[in-house]
C-alpha cells in the first residue's frame, strides 16, 4: 500500500486521504459510526470523543495477560 493511502471496503480500495467523497461513498452505506462507536450516523465528534476518552480511561490499568511479556 502506498504511503499515505486509505484502505476502504472489502475487497480494499485505495483512496487518497483527501478523496472525501469517494470515502464516504464508500462507508456511508457502512454505518461506520454505529459498527465503530456504537452510535447513530451524525452523532457529534464531541460525543465520540467522550466515548473514546471514557473507554481509554477505562483500560488504563489494564495489563497484558499470557505471551512473551508476562514472563519478565
Amino acid at each position: 500500500m502506498p504511503i499515505g493511502c486509505v484502505a476502504v471496503s472489502d475487497p480494499a480500495q485505495l483512496l487518497a486521504p483527501n478523496d472525501r467523497d469517494a470515502i464516504w461513498a464508500i462507508q456511508r452505506d457502512l454505518d461506520f459510526p454505529q459498527t465503530v462507536y456504537g452510535v447513530p450516523q451524525g452523532t457529534g465528534p464531541d460525543v465520540l470523543m467522550r466515548r473514546q476518552s471514557a473507554w481509554f480511561a477505562a483500560h488504563r490499568n489494564d495489563r497484558e495477560v499470557g505471551g512473551s511479556d508476562s514472563q519478565r
